[in-house]
């Protein structure tokens, strides 16, 4: 739907600032998720996915798969929050003092 009046500008802009909120503890679950997943590989819970693996050892540092997929997210959802956060930061730029434009100073 298109944005056409500034109602529809408010009621976006309160959607975002929900989702914002709801979603301000992602890293930490996302750091807690990789913290379990880094002691259970050292606790050798964790099985190699390859039949290729000599000594049958999963090593955290090796795991390139996953590390690719994690930068990925924290990237894309670093660039989301930025936006996000700048678009909502403008929308309340009174509140933020003379030196900022949106969140930067």
């Amino acid at each position: 739907r298109p944005i056409d009046s500034a109602d529809k500008e408010e009621d976006f802009a309160n959607h975002l600032e929900i989702l914002y909120q709801n979603h301000s503890n992602v890293l930490i679950q996302m750091a807690r998720g990789a913290y379990e997943l880094r002691e259970a590989v050292k606790a050798g819970t964790i099985l190699p996915s390859c039949k290729d693996s000599v000594d049958n050892t999963v090593y955290f540092e090796e795991m390139d798969g996953c590390h690719e997929f994690l930068d990925r997210f924290y990237m894309s959802r670093i660039g989301i929050r930025v936006l996000a956060g700048q678009y909502l930061a403008l929308r309340h730029q009174g509140e933020m003092g003379e030196d900022y434009i949106g969140m930067i100073c």
